[in-house]
């Protein structure tokens, strides 16, 4: 079989370079050196000479879009010792870059403040939590250092992203929200440089809550939101 002659075929989306395929038609044995390999249609042959064509492989691969994969509630549990407590709650999700543009993406979070929902007795209603999370890839200490290990998801083959442009621990500011006075600007978690993050990525992350020493005991909820949007 010769390959002498592999024409390449047309780039598409996100600079994907397609070689072009070669179907060999003919009797499986050695052929000799061809200049040139006509095209397979119309078809010719002769009983003397092994005959090749070629045709041209093509392939469009058209762009998806980005997306979050994550749980829909994250906890954490303590009983209160009189002494400020922190405790780790470990959040998994898988961010999705879909688009083939190359363009990387840039990970967000905010939160609202912990709002008791079921107090116990003599709770005043509406107690908030305002202390501001320390997400890392610390599992021991609140204030490590230690940057998140990404991964890429079973069945995807990934571009992993980058952390160097991250200091950890990072603080999730509390936002009350626009119509309750008091906004703030999402703290970022997570950045994918060009080229990288393509694929789907797993994050595996410490959200760490400080529960202070006065806090009443009952049961809080709050909202955290993830934002993941294009370029780094």
């Amino acid at each position: 079989m010769s390959n002498k002659q592999r024409p390449q075929g047309p780039k598409v989306l996100a600079s994907i370079a397609l070689l072009t395929g070669v179907l060999i038609a003919g009797p499986a044995v050695a052929l000799p050196s061809i200049a040139s390999a006509a095209a397979c249609s119309p078809r010719q042959s002769t009983s003397s000479v092994p005959y090749a064509c070629s045709i041209s492989g093509q392939a469009t691969v058209a762009p998806g879009s980005m997306a979050i994969d994550a749980p829909s509630t994250l906890k954490w549990s303590a009983t209160l010792s009189g002494f400020d407590l922190n405790r780790d709650g470990r959040l998994t999700y898988t961010l999705i870059d879909a688009t083939g543009s190359g363009s990387g993406w840039s990970l967000t979070a905010s939160a609202t403040p912990l709002t008791a929902r079921t107090p116990a007795s003599g709770l005043p209603t509406g107690k908030r939590m305002h202390k501001p999370y320390f997400v890392n890839g610390s599992a021991t200490t609140a204030l490590s250092s230690a940057r998140p290990k990404p991964s890429c998801a079973t069945g995807s083959t990934c571009t992993l992203p980058g952390y160097q442009k991250i200091a950890y621990p990072v603080s999730v500011p509390i936002c009350t929200g626009a119509n309750t006075g008091t906004t703030c600007t999402p703290a970022t978690l997570a950045i994918a440089p060009l080229t990288t993050g393509l694929g789907a990525v797993v994050c595996t992350t410490d959200w760490w809550l400080t529960i202070p020493a006065n806090t009443f005991a009952g049961h809080y909820t709050d909202t955290i939101t993830l934002s993941l949007s294009s370029g780094p």
